[in-house]
């Protein structure tokens, strides 16, 4: 059986919930500015998938270019044009603001760090190894699970 390489992204500074959103589901998406003049150079275009809204950049090799102004019209084109299926989705993995993978961290560890009600109510918690934060699992992974379900199936 093949293995598939993971989705990588890099996006243009107008996609910042949209890269937000591919980190919620897993994916390691990076966001750069690109000034007036500036264009991704080779190696980055060789190591991920560019998506972009920068007209002059339209065409460029591994890019989508992004039609839409809504977050989730724009994660269903990305996945509709790059073919990620379902099981390429890892929810949940990653820091939403610093894109590293998270790390368990025992309990113990996070008892002045998080409330009371979710010291109280959670058993597992993850840190990102960049900034710190704190993560648990709360209602999150239901409502990402209904959002999946949505883009897979084409529901709005």
């Amino acid at each position: 059986m093949e293995t598939r390489r993971p989705f990588r992204f890099v996006a243009d500074q107008s996609l910042g919930k949209l890269v937000k959103w591919l980190r919620i589901l897993g994916f390691d998406a990076d966001m750069r500015h690109f000034g007036k003049n500036d264009m991704p150079n080779e190696s980055l275009l060789d190591a991920r998938v560019f998506l972009t809204r920068i007209t002059r950049m339209r065409g460029l090799p591994r890019s989508v270019f992004i039609v839409s102004d809504a977050p989730m019209l724009q994660l269903r084109q990305v996945v509709g044009q790059t073919g990620i299926t379902e099981a390429d989705f890892r929810p949940l993995t990653r820091c939403i603001k610093c894109n590293r993978l998270l790390v368990p961290v025992e309990r113990a560890a996070v008892f002045h760090r998080v409330p009371d009600y979710v010291w109280n109510r959670h058993r597992r918690f993850h840190r990102c190894p960049s900034c710190d934060r704190i993560f648990w699992q709360g209602s999150h992974p239901r409502r990402v699970s209904d959002r999946i379900r949505a883009i897979l199936s084409r529901e709005d």
